[in-house]
């Protein structure tokens, strides 16, 4: 194998790189190409036989960057690394030994939390509203992540409105009860039972700390305790432990994340390394300018750095992790950056030494009387769209109201939480369809994917439904076969080849995605609606965490990010210095 693991990255990421026996902390701010320098680090240690790939565990936070990952280690060449997320690697372990064990698998896995509260409510015969459930199953998630006992719920820091923390408890009680009767088990369980598993069977954590010898884990900001005890368990004696992170991107302690665990690292494993990656390559210097300004009065933790004056803002525009433009500003140098409005321009900012009218600002602020109205702009935003986009917002149900209006409008949305292309049914049948056709008649690819397709739904399914969700899978099968470039047969060999390497085709419509859900992701242009007093920040969540789910929001924007407000807007846009744009302009 010979690759240059140094190739195009900066001094800091080729010193995480380089930096392979743990333990290690690695501070990487928003768009500081993170998943480029754990891709390259995990290559380097398994080059340079300090790692054994088959005995490397990677952790992410979700499925979709676990997945990332894996799709990046095989593109060099490395395969054999376990790259999965803390609740399949448990799971994995747990169907393994349980059948060891017990000679059977473990109870079926509860996807829907809620349903289940319903029904142990009606056995108990309490009558709450979906919100208010919807908050207890919040509340189980955020105790058993903490490792509390449920039958004393009533002692704790009582969150759920409209019922008391003693009918809490006892529908939390319910809900095990009915849980355990129907033989089920919740992805809190999965854990718990992992670590009471690996805390009694000596052979099985025996032969799981002889597979797994390495850890990395991502995202190490939201580990939970339950979480970092089952690490501490898979790790016993060893230190080679990397963990990647960022405090300021915290935004899981409501159900039960700790960042401290990545904090005071070093109080837990005494000795570790710190490596700090700081620059931004993502985002154009505007809204690094401006994240700086949400975070910096908050949490000094770690700072944004923007590029120095006469750097081309073109570098946001590469799809490498490091610009050709070095950022040549360190931690004991940050650059002068202050962003105030222009007297008298509406929606802009002015960066440094830069004044950007309201046609040239990446940083936009519109204000509407009302919902109708914002989601109007937003449907009006995102017809014929050329760059990638989404849309974000504080709660689902702000979501579900704008799928259904982008859906009257015709704007095709795509859902962050829907499923990726190979795993969506209907993709699979399609592409199959289209393979086996190729073979049977000669015809224009264009033409058979939409016969194909049409086949599958003659007319375009409702929104907020699955079927809705696998009709967007298909019209982005639609758009590869006119932008394919070849007859069928070939069109074939390329739907075989993005299968087998589970290569997500090109979607080109606005995804719509709660905050919570945006992170490690990234758009040319983010809009952010509903940045009202009570949603942006949220009347019930903390202070300091709304604020840094509000800075994760903004650092997903490559190019151009978009505020819009109804009402009374978000004190966080007038700390900005941000003039709005009323729809009556």
């Amino acid at each position: 194998m010979t690759i240059d693991v140094f190739s195009g990255l900066s001094d800091q990421q080729c010193d995480a790189v380089r930096t392979l026996r743990g333990p290690v902390k690695i501070i990487a701010g928003a768009g500081s190409g993170k998943t480029l320098t754990i891709t390259r680090r995990i290559v380097n240690g398994i080059i340079s036989n300090e790692y054994d790939s088959g005995h490397v565990m990677a952790l992410s936070f979700t499925r979709r960057a676990s997945m990332q990952l894996r799709s990046r280690l095989v593109e060099h060449g490395v395969k054999g690394v376990y790259s999965g997320t803390f609740h399949s690697a448990a799971l994995s372990q747990l169907r393994f030994f349980w059948e060891t064990f017990h000679g059977k698998p473990p109870r079926q896995i509860i996807r829907d939390k809620v349903n289940l509260l319903r029904d142990a409510a009606r056995g108990i015969n309490f009558s709450f509203s979906d919100e208010s459930l919807c908050q207890v199953a919040s509340e189980i998630e955020w105790a058993k992540q903490n490792g509390y006992d449920l039958s004393g719920y009533d002692k704790c820091n009582h969150r759920i409105s409209g019922m008391s923390a003693s009918q809490a408890r006892t529908l939390m009680l319910a809900y095990e009860d009915v849980k355990n009767n129907r033989r089920l088990i919740d992805f809190e369980d999965i854990l718990s039972l992992t670590v009471g598993m690996l805390s009694v069977q000596p052979r099985a954590v025996a032969r799981v700390r002889d597979r797994f010898r390495v850890f990395l884990i991502d995202e190490f900001q939201d580990v939970s305790p339950l979480q970092f005890e089952l690490l501490r368990i898979w790790l016993g004696r060893r230190r080679d432990i990397c963990v990647v992170g960022d405090p300021n991107q915290c935004i899981y302690s409501f159900a039960g994340a700790k960042r401290d665990y990545l904090v005071k690292f070093a109080d837990y494993f005494p000795g570790a390394r710190e490596v700090f990656l700081s620059r931004n390559y993502r985002s154009r210097p505007e809204i690094v300018c401006l994240s700086r300004h949400i975070i910096d009065s908050h949490s000094p933790d770690i700072g944004l750095y923007q590029p120095t004056e006469g750097i081309s803002r073109n570098y946001a525009d590469t799809k490498t992790a490091t610009p050709a433009q070095d950022m040549r500003v360190n931690a004991g140098n940050r650059a002068k950056c202050h962003c105030t409005a222009p007297p008298g321009t509406k929606g802009a900012v002015r960066c440094g030494n830069s004044d950007l009218g309201y046609r040239e600002t990446p940083i936009r602020w519109h204000t509407f009387e009302n919902q109708i109205q914002e989601m109007h702009f937003i449907a009006q935003s995102l017809k014929n769209i050329s760059q990638s986009c989404a849309v974000l917002y504080r709660t689902a149900i702000q979501g579900e109201r704008l799928a259904k209006y982008l859906h009257t409008s015709g704007i095709i949305y795509r859902s962050q939480e829907s499923r990726l292309f190979h795993e969506t049914d209907v993709a699979q049948i399609a592409c199959k369809r289209v393979i086996e056709k190729t073979i049977e008649c000669n015809v224009r690819v264009v033409d058979l994917v939409d016969s194909v397709v049409s086949g599958i739904f003659p007319r375009k399914p409702d929104a907020l439904t699955g079927e809705y969700d696998g009709w967007v899978a298909l019209q982005a099968l639609r758009l590869c076969a006119r932008r394919f470039n070849g007859n069928a047969s070939s069109f074939a060999t390329y739907l075989l080849e993005m299968q087998r390497h589970r290569r997500e085709p090109e979607m080109p419509f606005a995804t719509l995605a709660t905050l919570h859900s945006t992170k490690g992701l990234e758009w040319d242009t983010v809009y952010i609606i509903g940045v009202n007093e009570g949603l942006i920040p949220h009347h019930t969540g903390d202070e300091d965490e709304e604020k840094r789910l509000f800075y994760v929001g903004v650092t997903r924007a490559r190019k151009n990010i978009v505020f819009s407000s109804t009402r009374t807007p978000s004190r966080y846009l007038t700390e900005l210095c941000l003039s709005p744009i009323s729809a009556k302009e």
